[in-house]
């Protein structure tokens, strides 16, 4: 991408796509059209990732997600990792093929998982997309990727 990014044309093509991730990890619980704010106001400061390695819908993705996670990591009192809908439980019940004993320990011990572990957890466990999917969108090896699975497995198989 030559010179810094159209924040406000990156806006008004991905508001809608990063309200809904917001959304899925805060729910109404914070006032996530001002997450949003956040999001493109920190791709202002920095638009890493939007160089066209990516496309700009999966660079501005990643980091609505880095993002929000970075946000939960901050707040020492939350508790799960996941907003719930109408206490209904969260979420990630709606995601087949996901492993149920690892989505429930994520749900609950989400912090004792590295940034980058915790990243591909939610890609892989929530969003259900396969290794190839996670390391294009990491930016690393197809090998790195189900080394990284390889971990979440055994994170999900520990007491």
């Amino acid at each position: 991408m030559e010179g810094p990014p159209d924040i406000e044309a990156l806006y008004e093509r991905f508001s809608a796509l990063v309200l809904r991730r917001v959304r899925r990890f805060f729910g109404a619980e914070d006032k996530p059209e001002d997450i949003v704010q956040e999001v493109f106001a920190a791709l202002g400061r920095d638009p890493s990732g939007l160089d066209g390695a990516l496309r700009e819908s999966s660079a501005v993705y990643r980091r609505a997600t880095q993002h929000c996670l970075g946000r939960l990591r901050k707040n020492p009192s939350r508790k799960s990792l996941l907003a719930t809908v109408r206490g209904e439980g969260s979420w990630l019940e709606a995601v087949g093929g996901s492993d149920e004993p690892l989505v429930r320990r994520l749900q609950r011990d989400w912090r004792a998982l590295s940034p980058e572990l915790l990243e591909v957890a939610v890609y892989a466990e929530i969003d259900g997309m396969t290794v190839g999917q996670i390391a294009e969108l990491i930016g690393v090896e197809r090998e790195r990727g189900l080394e990284l699975l390889a971990d979440l497995r055994k994170f999900g198989s520990s007491p």
